[in-house]
């Protein structure tokens, strides 16, 4: 036993936490520290060769302890005792002591069961992409975190202890919820192993004890920031069973902690069983981390009704939620990717728990579904960002699904076309269900893409958007969805959700009536595709205004692409009375986007260039808005959640009394542009 070691590891812990408590809240302080971290994380080299002489425990060697000072209530440990099957396989030391009264000496004895016992690795390691992260981790051990882009200090009280229910630097509940993740132990815990540096392992080892002792579970529904139950699953995902496998040897990973944690897992647990969200997303990854608690706990006693639990509701989700063409019923690229990791997560569960029957009842459904995630992608490897997502590199992503699924077009995808197969020919692609239409002309990354919703407005986190086209070619984004920004309510939140923020159009200043939010059935449209392209249609309703006078009208829009060439794009106003016409087209930021005689044109100093042409006998006025707050938002994109930045927004007004239709033609500002507007000479 090492000299000291308890002593020595509560003083370097609670020096921390002293030296941490000593932060200011104020802004300007906290963003100093990011600063300097950000410098040393500069200069901060992964050692070659790491010292494991005190933070590891050598092979074979007894985690050291003091059972006489173990520093947890009886009634806790005697919870987690009988909360355990101790007839379980290796458990024959613990279910001795624990018959003999010795509650201590069980609880250490159940500590060194789980160090040294083996662990399915994807059950613990399906964190990609996130390793070592010096500036993540500093910040963390200075109570610092970032979320959607903002910093800000968990605050503590006079005694140390974390605020859980701290809301940040936005007064945002979206940050409890973060924070309750507790997702920064998986950058802290790879730091731990990539360096050796002790601080990190202690971090984690205070802060889940803290986590623990400081929210204890309400027994029922709860909608805190701690026991909310989507907070719930991902802090056992991301967080938790991550810590809790890859700190197994750390002397620093406290007994107690260890113990404090396993008592939570029946709390968790039930949680996730009894009172789970609704519907949705979140019901579908808070049981398929259900499943994860039951194969990686077994020896729970309820393990097995965990596990049956979370397999008939899992299964059943995926067929209740997913189309038949493979979207994900919210219809969002953001979270079609959410729903696709909790179902690769359930299928790696169904393998671990050998239960082939349900694996061969969702494996096609989830084969599907990353068909769709691959086959919308944009020439750069982003997805659209329709309805509430961000700007997210499906092509990086598409990776995981090659753990499970033989898909050489996908690994050709997935590869930017250096291995795997091309997907040959069929190029323009229509998803029935889904109501997407995506428009190119080949497979590389300056390649013509096009996006066009024509189908039901997703069960959740939808906008208003029915008929929103982007568009893309020569690797650059012209035009654009303005993302989700955020979900505090008001106006910002109404230009990115409505039509506002969307290529679409507006009639008398109003929104159109929103559609169906899910269907059970295709909708009623035109997609009719060929060998050069495609032509897809459909049509959304305006109310009426009896006060005013004005019966409803109808938009209907077609966009007919031509492969390799050109987009059309006819918009028809079926309206009998005064009615005000507004199209608004969204640019990206990069581009420089300026007025034409009849339309526009983007001048960008460098690469491809876009050209609109409006073929109308209305007379029109244009203006071009960027970044506007006032009197009404206009010009704004969000690429990343919490982050918006000023974009050319180009708002088209005209009146029209009758059925009247207008035509845009879209191509390259180099295409041959005399022989585009030939026929409507």
């Amino acid at each position: 036993m090492r000299k000291g070691l308890r002593s020595v590891f509560w003083g370097l812990v609670w020096s921390g936490l002293a030296s941490c408590a000593a932060f200011a809240d104020a802004p300007e302080e906290v963003e100093a520290i990011v600063e300097q971290v950000r410098l040393e994380a500069g200069q901060w080299q992964r050692p070659e060769v790491v010292d494991w002489s005190e933070a590891k425990l050598s092979p074979g060697e007894v985690f050291p302890n003091s059972i006489e000072t173990l520093p947890l209530s009886p009634e806790r440990l005697s919870g987690l005792l009988n909360a355990i099957d101790l007839n379980y396989p290796g458990l024959e030391k613990v279910r001795e002591l624990f018959n003999a009264g010795n509650l201590p000496a069980a609880g250490f004895a159940l500590v060194e069961y789980y160090r040294t016992r083996p662990w399915s690795e994807n059950l613990a390691d399906d964190v990609t992409g996130i390793g070592p992260n010096y500036e993540v981790a500093e910040l963390a051990l200075r109570d610092i975190h970032e979320q959607g882009g903002h910093h800000g200090r968990q605050p503590r009280t006079a005694e140390g202890q974390l605020d859980w229910e701290d809301r940040g630097p936005r007064d945002s509940p979206e940050w409890s919820w973060w924070v309750n993740r507790m997702g920064y132990l998986v950058p802290v815990t790879a730091m731990w192993e990539a360096s050796g540096d002790r601080r990190y392992a202690q971090f984690a080892n205070a802060v889940i004890a803290d986590w623990v002792r400081a929210n204890p579970y309400p027994g029922g529904r709860s909608f805190s920031a701690a026991w909310r139950p989507l907070e719930v699953a991902r802090r056992i995902d991301r967080a938790w069973l991550y810590a809790f496998f890859r700190l197994s040897e750390s002397t620093d990973f406290s007994p107690e902690t260890r113990l404090l944690m396993l008592s939570s897992i029946p709390d968790h647990a039930d949680a996730l069983m009894n009172y789970p969200s609704l519907w949705g997303n979140h019901l579908l990854t808070e049981k398929v981390m259900l499943g994860l608690l039951a194969v990686a706990f077994p020896e729970f006693k309820d393990a097995d009704a965990w596990l049956s639990n979370s397999v008939e509701s899992v299964a059943g989700l995926i067929e209740k939620q997913v189309y038949p063409d493979g979207a994900y019923e919210e219809l969002t690229n953001h979270y079609q990717l959410v729903a696709l990791l909790s179902f690769q997560r359930y299928l790696e569960i169904l393998e671990v728990s050998g239960k082939q029957e349900s694996i061969d009842r969702v494996k096609p459904t989830i084969e599907r579904m990353w068909d769709y995630f691959a086959y919308v992608m944009r020439p750069d490897g982003n997805g659209p960002m329709n309805n509430d997502s961000d700007l997210k590199n499906n092509r990086a992503e598409l990776q995981r699904a090659l753990r499970i699924f033989d898909r050489p077009d996908w690994e050709f995808l997935a590869s930017n076309g250096q291995v795997g197969e091309s997907p040959g020919r069929e190029l323009t692609r229509y998803y029935p269900w889904a109501g997407h239409a995506i428009m190119r002309d080949g497979w590389t990354g300056d390649a013509q893409w096009a996006f066009f919703d024509i189908g039901p407005y997703g069960s959740d986190h939808h906008h208003n958007d029915r008929l929103h086209l982007s568009l893309s070619f020569g690797g650059k984004d012209f035009l654009v969805d303005s993302g989700r920004y955020d979900y505090t309510p008001g106006a910002m939140r109404d230009y990115f959700t409505g039509p506002m923020g969307h290529n679409t159009v507006m009639l008398d200043g109003q929104a159109p009536l929103p559609g169906p939010g899910k269907v059970g059935a295709p909708m009623e449209v035109i997609a009719k595709m060929d060998g050069v392209g495609g032509l897809f249609q459909a049509e959304v309703k305006f109310p009426a205004s009896p006060t005013k006078g004005k019966g409803p009208k109808t938009h209907r829009r077609t966009v007919q692409y031509l492969q390799g060439v050109k987009w059309t794009v006819i918009d028809e106003v079926i309206a009998f009375g005064p009615t005000d016409v507004e199209v608004r087209w969204l640019f990206h930021p990069g581009r420089v986007v300026e007025k034409t005689e009849h339309g526009l044109i983007t001048t960008d100093a460098e690469g491809a260039n876009f050209r609109m042409e409006l073929i109308s006998d209305d007379q029109w006025e244009v203006e071009l808005l960027r970044g506007q707050e006032e009197p009404f938002p206009a010009g704004w994109y969000s690429p990343v959640f919490n982050n918006r930045y000023p974009a050319t927004q180009a708002i088209f007004k005209t009146k029209v009394a009758s059925p009247t239709r207008f035509v845009w033609l879209i191509a390259p500002a180099d295409a041959d542009w005399d022989a585009l507007l030939l026929p409507y000479q």
